[in-house]
């Protein structure tokens, strides 16, 4: 096992495979070719060691082939980011330094203090620039998640416990007592149900609100007042959910002050899963109050793998209270004890920061804010991509794929074998919602596919079969160079050619 040598050969060789498959990524296969009858993927446990050499080629010829290309620049489904070069080099390097970021060491903790700043960037990366520290006062609870599915648990967990404490119950300690908590949402995203039924809430107390303005994402707030007014009354508990990004239209729930203000009145907390459209922040020409409207939340859902263009797993989760967080959060294990601290964790880092030797002893260990007490440096390959970008970096890709997305709509709206779905006086964020006109839906999302060129996935809108095509990867629109035909013109070759044979 020990072989140095060997290692080392491999270890060229994998670098020649990423450095490959990184150069012809916009050329290659987005749907995996599918398995022939006999392959080389092996189906039982070798008895004897096959050597890295073997296990190489197996990886090279026999499993990269039929992954298929969804990190390139135009797969369209879902919303899924690329890997930026940065993001790129420092995951590689993650695994090598196999750092479990848990506990804040004194012996060491740069880790921690690597995550505690990456997370500080992002709220800096957020901010209004009339007030660049607004959205790190109001969020000293921060920490890295596996991605917006957790973040949401973390949130309706948050939510959960600050709404029965006003009942004086401490649901982490004794449970939920009898008391019901409910969750009122205008058109959740289906993680949010999943969290509720994780945390004991329930998928069944997910109430759906939405449809003010005939917009599902938009909330009915007669119907809304009504039912907080109930839940007063029979002393439930009560997270409202605003949305940033509605996942098949990109739809960002409006009138977020007056959420704020009915929350304040009936004692609710108020979550916002901007898991991607969070980061319309960063074009306040087109969404002006979204920096301003993210600092009215208790609590924030966002995403890396998405719109910040960082490798799998990586989310991110805000709190206004990293005390409700530790207090459901924490474990009392002897063996994991760094000995006492006095800081006062609700404090919030604000710029400008202290000494980074004064930020390493105030900065919370993260196995006390959030569900794992085992976690990768995945704040590493966040970090090196926001320093790479810096901050006109990320604007120049979050306005590319929003025009992009814009540019497709437009044309979508001139052709007679589509129809957009998406509402005439909506500011589209970066999904594209249509379908065939011919009542083929279902067949023109499996023609677009089929090019191999591009991919949009199925989705259902107001009971009718539609497509959703949601531009979110850091290369969508750059000039690709090497004779290649740019990102629009294939799209609108695809589109051309699926419309022809829809006839």
């Amino acid at each position: 096992m020990d072989d140095p040598a060997g290692f080392n050969k491999a270890l060229s060789s994998l670098l020649s495979i990423v450095s490959e498959h990184r150069q012809s990524i916009t050329s290659l296969p987005i749907i995996p070719p599918s398995l022939p009858s006999t392959h080389g993927i092996p189906t039982a446990l070798p008895e004897d060691p096959q050597g890295l050499e073997a296990t190489l080629s197996l990886l090279k010829d026999e499993i990269i082939p039929r992954l298929g290309t969804w990190n390139g620049p135009r797969f369209f489904g879902f919303v899924t980011g690329g890997v930026t070069d940065a993001a790129l080099l420092a995951d590689m390097l993650t695994p090598s330094l196999d750092k479990s970021v848990q506990l804040n060491l004194p012996t060491d903790s740069l880790p921690i203090l690597i995550e505690a700043l990456t997370l500080h960037f992002v709220l800096s990366l957020l901010a209004p620039s009339s007030s660049p520290t607004l959205l790190q006062e109001r969020f000293p609870g921060r920490t890295l998640t596996t991605g917006a599915t957790a973040s949401n648990v973390l949130g309706l967990t948050c939510g959960r416990d600050w709404t029965l404490r006003q009942f004086g119950v401490d649901v982490a300690v004794e449970g939920y007592s009898g008391r019901k908590v409910i969750v009122l949402h205008a058109g959740a995203h289906a993680s949010v149900k999943k969290a509720a039924a994780l945390v004991g809430i329930g998928k069944g107390n997910c109430l759906d609100f939405g449809g003010g303005g005939g917009r599902e994402w938009d909330f009915d707030f007669g119907r809304l007042e009504e039912r907080l007014e109930e839940a007063k009354e029979s002393k439930e508990g009560v997270i409202v959910v605003a949305q940033m990004g509605e996942v098949n239209t990109g739809g960002m729930t409006s009138e977020l002050p007056k959420i704020r203000n009915l929350c304040d009145k009936y004692t609710a907390w108020l979550h916002i899963d901007g898991a991607f459209g969070a980061f319309a922040a960063l074009i306040p020409s087109n969404f002006p109050t979204v920096s301003t409207d993210l600092a009215l939340g208790d609590s924030i859902t966002m995403d890396g793998h998405k719109w910040l263009n960082v490798p799998y797993d990586c989310g991110l989760f805000y709190c206004r209270s990293a005390s409700l967080q530790t207090g459901t959060f924490s474990i009392n294990a002897s063996y994991l004890s760094t000995g006492k601290r006095t800081h006062d964790i609700d404090a919030p880092l604000i710029d400008p920061l202290p000494p980074l030797q004064d930020m390493m002893d105030s900065i919370e260990s993260p196995l006390n804010l959030g569900i794992e007490n085992s976690r990768r440096f995945r704040a590493l390959p966040l970090f090196a991509s926001l320093f790479s970008l810096g901050r006109s970096g990320y604007t120049e890709l979050i306005s590319r794929n929003v025009s992009f997305a814009r540019q497709i709509v437009s044309w979508l709206k001139g052709q007679e074998a589509y129809e957009v779905l998406l509402p005439d006086d909506m500011q589209v964020l970066n999904v594209v919602l249509f379908k065939s006109k011919r009542g083929k839906s279902g067949e023109m999302v499996r023609l677009i596919n089929a090019s191999g060129k591009m991919f949009v996935t199925p989705t259902k809108w107001r009971g009718e079969d539609a497509a959703r095509l949601a531009v979110s990867n850091w290369m969508t629109g750059l000039d690709h160079g090497k004779g290649e035909a740019e990102d629009w013109e294939i799209v609108q070759q695809v589109l051309e050619q699926v419309a022809m044979e829809l006839k």
